[in-house]
């Protein structure tokens, strides 16, 4: 062992050595469960290990992270006084800077080695750390400080520090805070502007209270973090979350939340919902950027249109959503609605087209309507969806029937979809009878839907749903396809009928596999398939329906104009057009027997008709009354009861041997 480390003296330095820092500074350390201290010289010049009682032991494994002094007396084989300047350094082990209680000087080396240890911590922490005295005086300023804002240490020792770093509307707060804790000593947070070279910046601040030995030894520590990037992320994320990317407005999650707000305070609350109906058909032509930019025009005109107190929002691509937190009557928001559509009206310029809008308004009322926010969202979008309805821009205000609509919209959206996959729709047949010598030898397809639990659904309750929805073009392929398949049947039983199947605009505009359907039917049964087209496919887009009866007439079909004499274009169209037959209005022959004047407009159309080439099919036909008239002025063809409803194939093939 070395001469340094003598058991009578372990910590005595050498002979003739000066008590500098090297020589009276040993290092000490302990390991859980053991019964000795080790004592080891900076120098490596040997170590010793002393025997603890428990006591000291306990005392030992008691230190904690912080720098503690402890004074032991130790029977190494005489009793010697220990200085013990040390802390818990890793899982079971403490360790520090030990010397003789009679060596003053090694004493205060270990505690300033201890200090400034800590001090280089609280210098170089990544935070900032400010010590203020209860003057409100800086007693520490760390590093991260001076890079920060550009001063140093000991320039900021005894300056105010509020006046230095605080705008001055902050400083009043800021010291009645210190003051207040001060007096009661509890921490807090706060998050305060800092004035620095950078600018103002956003700083969160921890501010704890560390006590000395009296009053003027108590300081505030401050530790802060700079959150002003943090604070602009979030500010960001928030604008992403309920900012519409494009329009700069609330979303939907931003308007749901204002709607919230109002309605916990218990605000009325009006809003108005908005849809523009041919979005989705635009952005197929103008593509999404350019349509994008449609609907920015559309706010700045529903800005201009409506007073400024409403709050518009867009809760989704083709929806916008004005709402104000007050009550208006049915008249006032009646008024809002017609500036909407008159905002609505105008030309829009997009990509060098000119642009026309068609929407459905909807609106509702809190509490009157609706109890809680997604209530009244509800009843303001049920009351949109019947507006969609209506023809032209309308608006509807809400009832709850539009509730129960709104429902049977939705399960009719559900089961016409199940009602395709599980072969539930079937097809009837109502024959067109030759009112010359009462033969049939063509009939029109209607379609009808059995539901399993229910049993048949009309027709008149669920095709608009379909044309609304899109479904009609699902539709439309499936009856083309069975008409065929009943066609071919019937004539390779030897009763050839043409069957006729309605076609809808939607059909015609969105469905550009239709025209291989009805090739391959017409093909399947030998070209016995016609088609019916309503006034409503040529007003839609008359390029494409006029195409569409080109290709069928190429196939070998006869194309009947449906509900003629039910719109105001047709007469002029006719000519134009390459039909083979129109299909006179029910009500418009229901209404000609007390009407001179209609039965002169009726013989005019039939005579008309006639002189074109074209046969004419009465719908609607009821009595034997009306089959006379009809006959006197040349009517080829009628369809109704008179003759029979719509059956189903095997009834009608009944019928058709009856007679």
């Amino acid at each position: 062992m070395s001469s340094r480390m003598s058991s009578n003296n372990p910590l005595a330095p050498p002979k003739n050595t000066p008590s500098d820092e090297g020589a009276q500074s040993a290092r000490w350390s302990y390991v859980r469960d053991a019964d000795v201290l080790m004592l080891n010289q900076d120098m490596g010049a040997g170590s010793l290990c002393l025997p603890l009682s428990h006591a000291q032991t306990q005392r030992l494994q008691a230190l904690g992270a912080t720098t503690e002094c402890l004074k032991f007396t130790i029977c190494s084989p005489s009793l010697i006084e220990l200085v013990l300047v040390g802390k818990k350094t890793s899982v079971g082990l403490w360790g520090g800077l030990v010397n003789r209680a009679d060596d003053v000087d090694g004493i205060i080396n270990s505690l300033q080695k201890a200090l400034s240890f800590s001090e280089q911590i609280v210098s170089e922490v990544n935070s900032l750390v400010v010590v203020i005295d209860r003057n409100y005086k800086v007693r520490r300023f760390n590093r991260v400080c001076e890079e920060g804002s550009g001063m140093k240490e000991a320039d900021m020792i005894g300056i105010d520090a509020h006046s230095l770093f605080l705008p001055a509307s902050h400083q009043l707060a800021a010291k009645a805070n210190i003051a207040d804790f001060f007096r009661e000593g509890e921490s807090f947070e706060t998050v305060r502007p800092v004035n620095s070279p950078l600018g103002q910046r956003m700083v969160h601040w921890r501010n704890k209270l560390v006590r000395g030995g009296s009053d003027e030894d108590t300081y505030l520590v401050c530790s802060g973090i700079d959150i002003t990037e943090d604070l602009a992320n979030r500010q960001r994320l928030h604008e992403q979350a309920t900012q519409d990317h494009e329009t700069g407005l609330p979303n939907g999650l931003a308007s749901h939340q204002l709607l919230e707000a109002a309605i916990q305070l218990d605000r009325p609350i009006t809003l108005i919902s908005l849809v523009v109906l041919n979005y989705r058909s635009l952005r197929g032509m103008l593509g999404m950027s350019n349509c994008e930019n449609l609907m920015k025009q559309v706010v700045s005109a529903i800005v201009r249109a409506t007073p400024p107190e409403w709050v518009v929002s867009r809760p989704g691509l083709p929806e916008l959503r004005l709402h104000i937190e007050a009550a208006r009557t049915d008249e006032e928001m009646l008024a809002i609605s017609d500036e909407l559509n008159r905002a609505f009206s105008q030309t829009f310029l997009v990509a060098g087209a000119q642009v026309r809008l068609h929407v459905a308004i909807g609106g509702a009322r809190f509490p009157e309507h609706a109890a809680s926010v997604d209530e009244l969202e509800m009843a303001a979008d049920a009351a949109m969806h019947a507006a969609m309805t209506r023809a032209g821009n309308r608006f509807e205000l809400y009832a709850s029937s539009m509730r129960d609509e709104l429902a049977e919209s939705l399960w009719l959206d559900a089961q016409l979809h199940e009602a395709l996959e599980k072969d539930q729709l079937e097809l009837w047949y109502q024959p067109k009878v030759n009112l010359a010598d009462g033969t049939t030898n063509s009939v029109e397809a209607l379609i009808r839907w059995k539901h399993p639990e229910i049993g048949y659904v009309m027709p008149d309750r669920f095709i608009p749903r379909a044309e609304a929805t899109g479904m009609i073009v699902q539709i439309g392929r499936w009856v083309t396809r069975a008409a065929a398949l009943q066609a071919k049947a019937w004539a390779d039983d030897g009763r050839p009928l043409r069957i006729s199947v309605n076609v809808s605009a939607k059909q015609i505009t969105h469905d550009p596999s239709m025209s291989h359907v009805l090739k391959s039917a017409q093909d399947y049964c030998g070209g016995l398939i016609d088609v019916e087209l309503t006034e409503s496919c040529l007003l839609e887009d008359a390029q494409a329906a006029r195409a569409f009866i080109e290709h069928c007439r190429s196939l070998g079909c006869g194309i009947h104009l449906d509900d003629f004499g039910s719109g105001y274009s047709s007469l002029g169209q006719l000519a134009g057009l390459d039909l083979s037959a129109v299909k006179l209005d029910r009500t418009f022959i229901a209404d000609q027997k007390d009407s001179p004047k209609q039965l002169a407009l009726l013989i005019a159309i039939s005579h008309l008709a006639q002189a074109l080439g074209l046969d004419v099919i009465a719908e609607g036909v009821e009595t034997e009354e009306m089959v006379l008239k009809l006959g006197s002025i040349g009517v080829q063809y009628a369809q109704g009861w008179r003759y029979s409803k719509a059956v189903p194939s095997d009834t009608l093939m009944s019928w058709l041997d009856g007679r």
